[in-house]
């Protein structure tokens, strides 16, 4: 159990080392969400939670939900301090036990008599639900809003142009028409560059060319 655990820090650690983007993205990533914003941002679920951690687990599913958040915790930190890449990748899933376990807790709690359990249950859902949704709505318009600098006809035009263009080579544009030139086009500069690269670092879908002097 213990080497199946530790294989995957091996290739990590590995990876680190023989891979430049992973590293630099990484090192871009580390401090992007402090550990204060982890706990306010989990608070609504955390807090509930905590209360659970006064009840004997019963099973092993029990046990491991209970050990799952801490868990989480502890990848984050490691990720801070540089081991792995991107830390708040830990915390995917971690509303699954929290909810589990905010659940078990509240059950604990002592309630007003004249206060109907499924009203508790309609209110505790929306305050944990609504300012959440508020405010994924609100970040997520700025996806589709109108751009400050939409692509033009014309550019859609010369795009077009390119890409039915037989002779080779790269194309030098300005923004936003450049960022479409490859996946429109097919055109990289990377061919033509080649001679006076010096490192090649990728982030997903983009790439960052570093010439020599």
């Amino acid at each position: 159990m213990l080497v199946a655990i530790s294989l995957p820090l091996v290739y990590y650690a590995v990876l680190d080392r023989a891979d430049a983007a992973w590293r630099l993205a990484g090192e871009s990533l580390n401090g992007a969400v402090p550990a204060w914003q982890v706990a306010l941002m989990l608070a609504p679920l955390l807090a509930p939670a905590l209360i659970a951690y006064r009840i004997k687990p019963s099973s092993f599913t029990d046990t491991a939900v209970r050990i799952w958040p801490p868990a989480a915790f502890a990848v984050y930190i490691a990720g801070e301090h540089g081991i792995g890449n991107e830390p708040m990748h830990a915390f995917l899933g971690i509303s699954v036990p929290l909810a589990i376990l905010a659940t078990r807790g509240v059950e604990t709690l002592r309630r007003p008599e004249r206060a109907p359990r499924r009203t508790l249950a309609v209110l505790a859902v929306g305050a944990l639900t609504v300012p959440q949704a508020v405010s994924e709505l609100a970040d997520e318009w700025r996806f589709v809003r109108p751009s400050g600098s939409p692509i033009t006809r014309s550019d859609w035009r010369a795009l077009n142009y390119l890409a039915h263009d037989p002779s080779p080579g790269g194309v030098l544009a300005g923004f936003p028409a450049g960022r479409y030139i490859p996946a429109e086009t097919g055109r990289d500069l990377r061919l033509e560059l080649a001679p006076i690269i010096g490192s090649v670092h990728r982030f997903g879908c983009a790439t960052v060319y570093e010439l020599d002097p």
